[in-house]
This record gives C-alpha cells, sequence and structure tokens, in this order.
C-alpha cells in the first residue's frame, strides 16, 4: 500500500481499479493467445480477443506477431504494476497502450474485422486514465 506524504494510506480512485482490471484482462486474452496452439474451445475464443491475428507458424508474419504479443504482454504489465503503485509513468504507459490497441481497433475495424469488445474497453480505460480523481493523482498541475 502507498503512504502518503502525511502518513496515511493513499486510497484508490474507481477508475484506477477498473483499469487495472481491464489490464488484467488484456493480459489473459494476449497470454492465451501466445500460448494456445488448438483455437478451439474456450481458450480459442479467450485468444480471439487478441489484437495480433494469428499467422502460419514458422513465417515471417508469425515471428512479427509473435514479437508483437510479446510486447504488448509486457507493457501491460510494466503499466499495471507502475499504475497500481502510483507512478507517473505507470499512468502515462497504461494511458499510450490503451490508445494504440484503440487505433490497432479502428484499424481492424476499417479492413472489415471490428473488435468492437476491444474497442469498447479501451475507450472506457482511456475514459477513466483521463478522469479527474486519476489525473489528480499523476498530473496535479493539470487540474
Amino acid at each position: 500500500e502507498v503512504v502518503e506524504s502525511s502518513g496515511e494510506p493513499r486510497r484508490r480512485p474507481l477508475g484506477i481499479i477498473i483499469v487495472a482490471a481491464l489490464l488484467v484482462g488484456r493480459l489473459i486474452i494476449e497470454v492465451t493467445a501466445l500460448v494456445t496452439v488448438e483455437p478451439g474451445g474456450i481458450l480459442g475464443w479467450v485468444a480471439d480477443g487478441s489484437n495480433v491475428p494469428e499467422f502460419e507458424a514458422g513465417t515471417t508474419a508469425w515471428y512479427l506477431g509473435t514479437a508483437g504479443l510479446l510486447l504488448i504482454i509486457a507493457t501491460t504489465a510494466a503499466s499495471l504494476v507502475g499504475l497500481w503503485r502510483f507512478r507517473t509513468w505507470g499512468w502515462s504507459l497504461s494511458l499510450i497502450i490503451s490508445g494504440a490497441i484503440l487505433a490497432i481497433d479502428l484499424a481492424w475495424w476499417y479492413y472489415g474485422q471490428p473488435r468492437y469488445p476491444g474497442m469498447f474497453l479501451n475507450m472506457v480505460a482511456v475514459f477513466y486514465l483521463n478522469q479527474r480523481d486519476v489525473r489528480a493523482i499523476f498530473l496535479p498541475s493539470s487540474l
């Protein structure tokens, strides 16, 4: 638990809790997409929520897709830790990742394969990251 300079514990706003839950959900989806070999069943259903498409194993596209998944997993995990520990870089990274993945979701929509749940969840994350009570913690000068 993070303690303020006054010695009292800092209370997490609802927005941080919601965004943290969304980040955990993204981690579950992307890790499932990384480790799922067979696309069937519940694991295949979860993996379908990934922002990175499946490619034929061993191809250049597959290697690039796997690298993209690993990058998303690593940056999401780092932003989750930073956000939960009230680090400004965690808030910034969460906002950047949510915006970037929202842009990827919009590209999917443009190419005729919309991922509406991902778009909605990333819009919710960006909305809560920009709420006054959350910004007051990370960017008090912006108020």
